[in-house]
């Protein structure tokens, strides 16, 4: 067993370390199969477990969450691209593709979004807390404000108040919204570096690597480190950037003690270093003893740390390996290499410590993963996930084992093996006290102290507690540090934790932090009952089921939330999956949950997100996918009738609807999709079953079938009408529309950008509204009518990934969920209006039209991926009080609604204080330059395009 364990992790670290295109998904699919075929024990222990809170990710649940996002973004030949590089260029594009290419007769707007708060924040009983996860935690200096980096919902700024933090998002707009690691300048707070991605999404095990190179929202591929010089309002490239076409992971980011312009970088693809502030970038050159094993002289690096006040001598650490410069990060040598554990077990992840308060001082947190077993007698050859802390006290020269045990790395709280796996190669962090080298705290499953400098541990926090014990802390911990006033500063799966040393008591600190990567949502309005109003149930990754009313967010189920749906009128039945497709019911309008009196038979086998389908007009009758599908007429509590599909593989997207005709009055049907193929490689099919029978099953054939379809969606009245989105980065195949249940097929993807279309939503069937989620946010098509262009609806939303789209068409509103920043709604279309007065900030992109005006007082700031576009029939005025930051950009049509034009004809002179723009279809600001508010208004009008009329625009340097 372990020499699989090892050889599948360093298959996939290889996987990571080099290009991802050197091995096709499938490929690294069919050896992750087999791997886990071995560990069926480590999966009915994940399943049996996974509402009970413990809520920390095994390697399989990593692996799946990777499988999930990864086979949703293939290039045509297979092979998993960078999800985040995509993202970004097609982000980039929107604005001369997408917004230019509109035609007479899509007269979208571009939606008013608007987040659903989550406080006030509450959990039902024998739920835990958790809203999203927190990788690092850092305090502004010299005050008690700190900002958080999350992993798909970008930086946070948390002003800190007596009840706790207040949380404003700094960074909507920037491409990549996992944030791995953040720096401050301690002598101007102004000045803040971010190092993009996520590295928590993976770590040293290979399935975790793997995941943290594909994960989310981009929530793991870095795209480089960004700056911001004003606070993080405004946001920039720096010279270390990655490739578009990597698969880089960045782990730590640092700043030399003695000159802040001194930094280093520790990725999967080795160790950078700057000298001034990441103008320029230099790699590190690695020197070896002749006792370095071969397979540590490779690219990946997890931990780096300064000597304290000494820019000179760095400590780094590979997979088990420690190494040390002597030169400020030029080259780097090998001091040690961590020996195999008590039990054989070989280390996958190692992490620092270091103080000030004894400089030649390091400690070494070694760790690895292994799988769930069944007690009271582990396997043989079993390890504890503990391989050992080390300490050197001679700056590395040399290192003693301080202690091996108790499994401060497990999920027992007095260390014992327990039965529950180690996760260390993806949660593993140490944090040693400025002021006492011997106080040191440890976290993985759950957080523990040392006083000794090791030798011996206690205890401090407990993730199977309740809510309210003052012990509880989420369990899989990313981030400690010690903060300025006798606390200690934490970020795990489930957000920001505090803890007070002088009374051992934890506080959770995320309330109002919309950073909740979000799986699958489902919305009603009750007129009655305890619940009146509207309703949201939205499944999370790491998070479980929460439930938003107007009173706030309630967690009401744990584990990975998926799929959901109210099955009663009075939205007081609830049937939701969790991952795998284990099944719960709730009959209490979703305050406790419970698996249905009688479950289908493949219960807990189903897709990692197991889809779930309420009957458009049955609202007691609910579908579930597994290979079968099976439905319950009575709100979900007995799933006992059952369709036989034939299906080698689950099912992952399903619809129903109903049509009507002469001689089938009232036809029932259902659509499913699935993978037919029975060995590695992928055939995506779609089928249909009328009125639940299985020998009616049609196989519809489409342009589609080696594309990956991620959902369905049917005119519900008249369900020949059928539409499906498809995933991958095939630029020519995105919407799929048929008339006739899927004989015929139509590509409606015209100018959609090349991302991945996650879901998909109609008005009234299609025919008045088509409302599509990407990775870049939401698109609009008015009809599926011939000709039609998709238009961005995404005025005010984030730059994230989307996830789920459902429509309140009765309140005219549209809700979304997304994988990193929450729950989100808008007004639904609206047809182009006389006039348009934009006075808000603008972060990110967004788009506005008017017949007739538009006037801007609006400042538009973010930096990079910030961009607003005006387009009117009439005129633009730009009036006192416009404002675009550097790095930020603006274009503006006078072309009528709906009727832009797709060239750039422009003419565009730089100089240091002036700039001229010619107007002929578009006005840009240069994305260089600022301009400040104006004297005078500005006119961009009908007779500036007619007669090219030059205008002189004052600009300022940044």
């Amino acid at each position: 067993m372990k020499k699989i364990l090892l050889g599948l992790h360093l298959l996939l670290i290889t996987f990571v370390s080099q290009a991802q295109q050197q091995r096709k998904f499938y490929e690294i699919k069919a050896d992750a199969e087999r791997f886990f075929e071995n560990q069926k024990r480590e999966r009915l222990r994940n399943a049996n477990n996974s509402n009970d809170e413990g809520e920390s990710d095994g390697d399989y649940n990593r692996y799946k969450r990777w499988e999930w996002w990864a086979e949703r973004h293939l290039d045509t030949k297979g092979y998993v691209l960078n999800s985040v590089a995509m993202s970004k260029l097609a982000a980039e594009k929107v604005s001369s593709d997408i917004l230019n290419a509109r035609i007479k007769g899509a007269e979208s707007v571009g939606g008013n979004w608007q987040n659903l708060p989550n406080v006030p924040y509450s959990t039902a009983i024998g739920e835990q807390a958790g809203m999203g996860r927190v990788n690092c935690v850092v305090e502004v200096p010299g005050t008690l404000n700190v900002l958080v980096g999350t992993s798909g919902g970008g930086v946070w700024y948390g002003q800190f108040t007596n009840l706790g933090y207040t949380w404003i998002p700094l960074s909507d707009g920037i491409p990549q919204m996992g944030i791995a690691d953040i720096i401050i300048n301690p002598n101007n707070i102004s000045e803040i570096y971010i190092l993009t991605g996520s590295s928590y999404g993976g770590g040293g095990s290979g399935i975790g690597t793997i995941n943290g190179s594909t994960n989310g929202s981009g929530g793991g591929n870095s795209i480089g480190i960004l700056k911001s010089t004003d606070g993080g309002l405004n946001w920039s490239e720096t010279g270390m950037r990655f490739p578009v076409d990597s698969s880089r992971i960045g782990y730590k980011l640092i700043a030399d003690p003695t000159n802040f312009n001194h930094m280093v970088l520790a990725s999967n693809n080795g160790i950078f270093m700057t000298q001034n502030a990441w103008q320029t970038v230099s790699a590190a050159l690695y020197s070896s003893t002749s006792s370095t094993p071969a397979n540590i002289r490779g690219g990946l690096w997890f931990d780096v740390k300064f000597k304290p006040n000494d820019g000179n001598t760095i400590y780094a650490s590979s997979t088990n390996g420690i190494w040390r410069s002597n030169d400020g990060g030029i080259t780097f040598i090998h001091r040690f290499n961590i020996p195999n554990g008590t039990n054989n077990d070989a280390c996958q992840r190692v992490m620092l410590g270091v103080t000030p308060a004894n400089s030649n001082l390091v400690y070494a947190l070694a760790g690895n993963s292994n799988p769930a077993y069944d007690p009271p007698t582990p396997p043989p050859n079993f390890n504890t996930g503990f391989v050992g802390l080390y300490a050197s006290t001679n700056g590395a020269d040399s290192f003693q084992l301080r202690s091996n045990s108790p499994n401060i790395l497990g999920n027992e709280v007095d260390g014992s093996l327990g039965s529950y796996y180690s996760t260390a190669s993806y949660a593993l962090c140490i944090a040693v006290s400025p002021t006492d080298a011997n106080r040191v705290f440890v976290g993985s499953l759950n957080v523990w102290e040392s006083t000794n400098g090791g030798f011996n541990w206690v205890n401090r926090s407990d993730n199977k507690a309740d809510f309210d014990d003052f012990n509880y802390v989420h369990a899989d911990i990313h981030f400690l540090n010690f903060g300025s006033y006798g606390n200690i500063l934490c970020g795990n799966d489930g957000g920001f934790f505090n803890y007070t040393m002088n009374n051992n008591t934890w506080s959770f600190l995320s309330a109002n932090l919309n950073n909740t990567q979000i799986y699958r949502i489902s919305i009603v309005n009750q007129a009655q009952l305890i619940y009146s109003g509207r309703v949201v149930y939205a499944g999370s990754q790491d998070n479980g089921q929460h439930r938003w009313t107007n009173s706030g967010f309630v967690k009401v189920a744990g584990g990975d939330g998926m799929d959901n749906a109210i099955a009663a009128a009075n939205g007081g039945e609830i049937v939701a999956t969790l991952q795998n497709g284990i099944l719960l019911h709730s009959g209490n309008f979703g305050n406790s949950f419970s698996e249905p009196s009688t479950v289908p038979i493949e219960h807990r086998q189903g897709a990692w997100i197991t889809p779930l389908v309420q009957h458009c007009s049955v609202p007691d009758l609910v579908y579930v996918g597994y290979r079968n599908y099976y439905y319950s007429t009575d709100g979900g509590d007995d799933f006992d009738e059952t369709v036989v599909t034939g299906f080698p593989n689950p099912i992952t997207a399903m619809a129903q609807g109903n049509y009507s005709t002469l001689n089938q009055p009232n036809t029932n049907v259902v659509y499913c999709v699935t993978n037919t193929s029975t060995s590695s490689g992928a055939s995506w099919r779609l089928f249909r079953f009328e009125n639940d029978l299985g020998v009616s099953k049609q196989d519809i054939t489409g342009p589609f079938n080696n594309n990956i379809i991620t959902s369905i969606a049917t005119d519900p009245n008249n369900s020949r009408y059928v539409f499906v989105t498809i995933g991958g980065y095939d630029a020519t195949r995105k919407v799929f529309f048929s008339s006739d249940k899927g004989a015929t097929w139509t590509n409606i993807t015209n100018n959609l950008p090349n991302v991945a279309v996650n879901c998909i939503a109609l008005k009234t069937g299609g025919s008045s509204g088509i409302y599509i989620g990407t990775d870049i946010g939401v698109f609009h098509r008015f009809s599926y009518a011939g000709g039609q262009q998709w238009t961005l609806f995404g005025n005010k939303l984030p730059n994230v990934a989307v996830t789920d789209i459902e429509l309140d068409v009765p309140n005219n509103e549209i809700f979304a969920a997304t994988y990193g920043r929450g729950i989100w709604k808008s007004d639904l279309y609206t047809p182009c209006p006389q006039t348009v007065t934009h006075n808000a900030n603008t972060v990110g992109q967004e788009y506005y039209e008017a017949s007739g005006s538009i006037i801007s007082t609006a400042t538009t700031q973010g930096g990079i991926g910030t961009k607003v576009t005006y387009n009117t029939g009439n005129e633009i005025v730009l009036s006192d009080g416009f404002f675009v930051k550097e790095g930020s950009a603006m274009y503006a049509y006078v072309s009528g609604c709906g009727n832009a034009r797709a060239d750039e004809q422009f003419l565009r002179k730089s100089a240091d204080t002036e700039t001229q723009i010619q107007v002929v279809e578009k006005f840009e600001t240069p994305t260089k330059t600022t301009t400040p508010a104006f004297q005078q208004s500005i006119k961009i009008d009908s007779q500036d395009k007619k007669n090219k009329v030059k205008l002189g625009i004052k600009t300022q340097k940044q």
